[in-house]
């Protein structure tokens, strides 16, 4: 059996509104950033993004975005240097939702 289209659609969207903030690890310490865009892109994929901007520090190790409840949505270990841009860095986390039918 497999979901219908429209399902996965609603499933992409309710995802959208599912991602409140992220926080990053630097330096020994987690910090708070907004989450900058949230979208569907027209490959199908779910996307979250995250605007690095000139006064963030210049080694990133860890991101994780959390939901509106709180908790963990996503999480994971980078190794973003800032240092090579010189004004910021544009973060996107994409999901592909596929099914199969097992």
């Amino acid at each position: 059996m497999l979901m219908s289209n429209g399902e996965i659609a609603a499933l992409k969207n309710y995802l959208k509104n599912r991602v409140a903030y992220a926080k990053y690890y630097s330096g020994g310490n987690w910090h708070k950033i907004d989450v900058y865009k949230v979208d569907v892109l027209p490959d199908g994929r779910f996307a979250a993004y995250i605007l690095f901007g000139h006064d963030a520090p210049n080694q990133i190790s860890k991101i994780e975005f959390y939901n509106v409840d709180g908790g963990i949505f996503a999480s994971g270990t980078e190794s973003i240097n800032k240092e090579s841009f010189s004004e910021g860095i544009l973060y996107r986390y994409t999901i592909a939702i596929k099914q199969t039918t097992e």
